[in-house]
């Protein structure tokens, strides 16, 4: 590729040589054209010269030629002039006596003189009469008779070789001039080209390293002509460029932070089905490794799309599945491009397995505390019609009736009591007294207070402790009334001579309480789910024991009122583990 210096040389070169050849051409054949006038001026001078000194003498040229001795005639006239008769034979000749045969006259100008008309020509080459070859400037001019006849020729030569010479040199020095010239225009050019070219050059490099993302570099402007003017926009432009690329790089960076702190995941598609862009949280939801290389077909299918490869964006529905344990919602919004046809689709997915989970746990809330008031409203309507059928008669009978009446009664009024216990955490409406207590003289007093009742049941309650002062600030009776659920949890289910062993530690910023003991133990796969309300690991005996299947939910939530934690081990047929987590400093948020 010619680079536009060069382009510019060889045109300013081009545009000189036209110039100076045709100056030169032109100046070459003026000079000729004049030297070659001049010439044949001073031909037709002498001519004239001879002819009125031949016609005003003699009437006829055959008298001149009988008296061509005349001395003062012939040394008058110096010019090499001759007389040519028409067998073009010299009869006369200024400079050369013998008359000699001269066959250079068969030319155009003796043959026009002949025919009665003057003519001249410049450049014919021929000898001299030493045999010289020579370039002449000739002139021939009839000699008319008395009567009007053509006879004879006077025939004028003159050496032109002067005129050819000097055109020679004439043309040596412009063919000189020329060459200075391209060579001055060579030099000249390349100077003005580089003028015009350098600061484009630099604008072209500056171009490719913009485009290279080098915006920081600014061109230097030193001119104020219109390339100057071009540096300066291009400098200004730069800064604008600069100001723009930062500022959707800000907004891009926004972008991009937005997307990935985002809980739901986002894919957005082309028209070809390639991934235009994914957050991270796309492959988790969609348990797929690699999700900027899965093309749109194979989301579509793991999405449960039907005729994946063959639907149309824009037909594309809301769908919610199932992957693994999650529950996934996606939503299909199709873009269009400026013709209005679909470019593409952002697909955005939801976790909603939460959502799922507690709509779950309140259909099952509502199942199960219908069937909890429904089971004791259930035996108090039939004891009661039992009663009214004449029951009351029998004394006995009436009073284990009654009896049972009141023990479902009060059974419902624990259940009713908890649900607005719950109601009252879950809303943050119930009033904690907090307060500074040592919080090893409430577990000591709690464990005293049960073992009294586990001697009654042959079973014991064992305390230790490893330091003396456990200071924390918490509400006291509703911390007894977690400790309570758990110790009589832990009598309950335990057989005959069961061991429950109590103890607390310290460790980092809290305290650990731990309630062992050895009774049947939890299944595995029962144990998650030991602090949801009314979930029971033995329905039937929790029941057939009074519990409501709400003590641990209520012992949770209280725990996390007081910014603790309360988790289980268990070993099933060995017993189990609750422990107690309190944080030394209230200000103190303990992880799971």
């Amino acid at each position: 590729m010619v680079s536009i210096r060069w382009k510019l040389v060889i045109m300013y070169i081009a545009l000189v040589f036209i110039v100076m050849i045709a100056s030169g051409t032109f100046m070459a054949a003026s000079i000729y054209t004049n030297e070659k006038q001049k010439a044949e001026d001073d031909l037709k001078g002498v001519a004239r010269m001879v002819e009125d000194q031949i016609l005003s003498n003699y009437p006829n040229i055959a008298d001149f030629l009988a008296e061509t001795q005349d001395e003062q005639f012939t040394h008058a006239m110096t010019e090499d002039w001759s007389i040519i008769n028409s067998s073009m034979r010299t009869v006369y000749n200024s400079l050369v006596s013998d008359m000699i045969r001269l066959p250079q006259f068969k030319t155009t100008v003796f043959a026009m003189a002949l025919s009665g008309a003057a003519e001249t020509g410049v450049g014919r080459s021929y000898p001299n009469a030493d045999g010289v070859i020579k370039r002449w400037a000739e002139f021939a001019k009839p000699l008319k008779n008395a009567d009007g006849t053509v006879d004879y020729v006077l025939y004028i030569r003159k050496d032109a070789g002067y005129i050819f010479d000097n055109m020679t040199q004439i043309v040596r020095t412009i063919t000189l001039a020329v060459l200075m010239a391209l060579i001055s225009t060579l030099v000249i050019g390349i100077l003005f080209a580089n003028t015009l070219t350098s600061p484009i050059a630099v604008l072209t490099r500056k171009a490719k390293e913009f485009a290279e993302g080098k915006l920081d570099q600014v061109v230097s402007v030193n001119a104020k002509d219109e390339i100057g003017q071009l540096t300066e926009s291009f400098n200004n432009m730069a800064k604008d460029l600069t100001r723009t690329l930062s500022d959707m790089e800000s907004e891009k960076n926004k972008l991009e932070i937005v997307l990935y702190n985002m809980t739901d995941g986002v894919v957005a598609y082309d028209a070809s089905g390639k991934v235009v862009h994914a957050n991270h949280i796309c492959a988790e939801l969609l348990d797929l490794s690699d999700i900027e290389s899965v093309p749109l077909t194979e989301v579509l299918t793991h999405l449960g799309i039907e005729n994946a490869e063959s639907v149309e964006l824009s037909n594309l529905r809301d769908a919610t599945l199932s992957i693994g344990e999650r529950y996934i919602h996606a939503t299909f919004n199709a873009y269009n491009n400026k013709d209005n046809v679909p470019d593409g689709v952002i697909i955005v997915l939801q976790d909603i397995t939460k959502h799922m989970k507690l709509d779950n746990m309140r259909k099952e809330f509502v199942a199960n505390v219908s069937h909890e008031i429904r089971t004791p409203l259930t035996t108090i309507k039939s004891y009661t019609e039992t009663l009214i059928d004449g029951a009351l008669d029998e004394h006995t009978l009436a009073t284990n009736f009654l009896q049972t009446i009141n023990t479902e009664a009060d059974r419902m009024t624990r259940i009713v009591k908890d649900l607005l216990e719950l109601s009252q955490l879950d809303n943050n409406k119930m009033e904690l007294h907090f307060q500074p207590v040592n919080l090893v003289e409430l577990v000591r007093t709690n464990a005293e207070r049960h073992a009294v009742t586990a001697a009654r049941l042959h079973r014991t309650v064992n305390f230790t402790t490893e330091t003396e002062d456990m200071p924390v600030e918490i509400d006291p009776e509703r911390i007894n009334q977690v400790l309570n659920n758990i110790v009589s949890n832990s009598l309950k289910y335990s057989g005959e001579n069961a061991v429950v062993n109590i103890l607390l530690e310290e460790a980092g910023h809290y305290y650990r309480v731990y309630v062992k003991d050895n009774g049947m133990g939890i299944p595995k796969e029962d144990l998650r789910r030991i602090f949801e309300r009314f979930y029971r690991v033995d329905k039937a005996r929790s029941r057939q024991l009074g519990g409501t299947g709400l003590g641990l939910s209520i012992a949770k939530e209280i725990m996390e009122a007081h910014g603790g934690k309360i988790s289980a081990s268990s070993e099933l047929g060995r017993g189990t583990t609750m422990i107690l987590r309190f944080p030394k400093d209230a200000s103190i948020q303990l992880e799971d």
